[in-house]
């Protein structure tokens, strides 16, 4: 987060004793290791710090790798509750001025919430953060040392319904607004995010800030970072590395269905024997943990990656 990390201590040593005294907090706190304290605080924004709605939250983004530490973003699922939940948020948006909705989705592209990167960014755009006062009088966000919104779902809904287009330039602007001295992570996911087709300058540049990204959200958030990564990548092997150590990033934090998912995209052939072989250990972690949970059989095929990150290959 774009906060003081004393100021970052403080809210989440106030944010766990809230929760602590609660079974659905203590559950948080037990249950989601994959989750950084920078994780934490981005969540108990976003839940005003609701015990239930934290645990719930915690346990949706875990699942489903939204968010990440605060460098995810919100694909669509197919969530019939939520779903419907979502539309009728979209009903009130679209009711909303169009600069007021092209600002909703700068704030929803931008996990942290920090006002001064959202003017910075809105600026660049032709707009100004003051934009967001009919959302604000709607409900739909809040308005304060953070910009959030009033639900998760409200945030899924504008990123998730936006064009692609639409989102890249609000990822570009974001870019644009952050100081790469001050912040080279969430800089690099934005440009990152930016980009259409592959560009392996980008690619090696979140590869080589995973590392910071581990630490600072944890393995979802690395996991993120090297999942995009992989994307960009012009390379087949490069491509084929990059998105196994995501794979292994998603199963530290929790995921293994989605670590399921990405593993069955690697090509096997671009691997060597042993990546293949260690590819192969993490599939059937991955198998039992599923297995385990009564989630659905994980779509390995004869895809896989190695167990352990120790870092971006030199």
């Amino acid at each position: 987060m774009l906060i003081g990390r004393s100021a970052e201590c403080l809210a989440v040593d106030r944010l766990l004793r809230q929760v602590r005294n609660s079974r659905s907090g203590s559950l948080v706190i037990r249950g989601q290791s994959g989750i950084g304290k920078s994780a934490i605080l981005g969540y108990a924004a976003e839940t005003a710090g609701n015990p239930l709605a934290l645990l719930e939250f915690s346990r949706e983004v875990t699942v489903t790798g939204d968010i990440a530490g605060g460098f995810g973003v919100s694909p669509r699922r197919a969530r019939p509750l939520e779903d419907r939940v979502e539309q009728q948020y979209l009903a009130r948006i679209s009711a909303l001025p169009d600069d007021t909705r092209r600002l909703l989705l700068l704030a929803a592209a931008e996990p942290v919430g920090d006002p001064a990167v959202l003017r910075r960014a809105a600026a660049a755009l032709g707009l100004g953060i003051g934009g967001l006062a009919p959302a604000e009088y709607a409900g739909l966000v809040r308005l304060g040392d953070q910009v959030t919104f009033r639900h998760p779902l409200v945030r899924s809904a504008i990123y998730s319904s936006a064009p692609a287009a639409e989102r890249q330039s609000a990822h570009a602007a974001l870019a644009g607004a952050i100081d790469p001295e001050h912040d080279p992570e969430h800089r690099a996911w934005h440009r990152a995010q930016a980009i259409f087709g592959p560009d392996e300058s980008a690619a090696a540049e979140l590869e080589r800030l995973a590392g910071r990204a581990l630490k600072r959200g944890g393995p979802a958030a690395a996991a993120a970072f090297l999942e995009r990564a992989a994307a960009l990548s012009p390379d087949p092997g490069e491509r084929a590395r990059r998105a196994l150590d995501a794979a292994q990033l998603k199963y530290d934090a929790g995921a293994p269905g989605t670590a399921a998912d990405l593993l069955a995209t690697v090509d096997d052939s671009r691997l060597s024997e042993l990546r293949r072989a260690h590819a192969d250990e993490l599939a059937a972690r991955i198998s039992a943990a599923v297995n385990r949970a009564g989630d659905r059989t994980p779509r390995i095929s004869t895809r896989r990656r190695s167990p352990g990150w120790a870092g971006p290959a030199s």
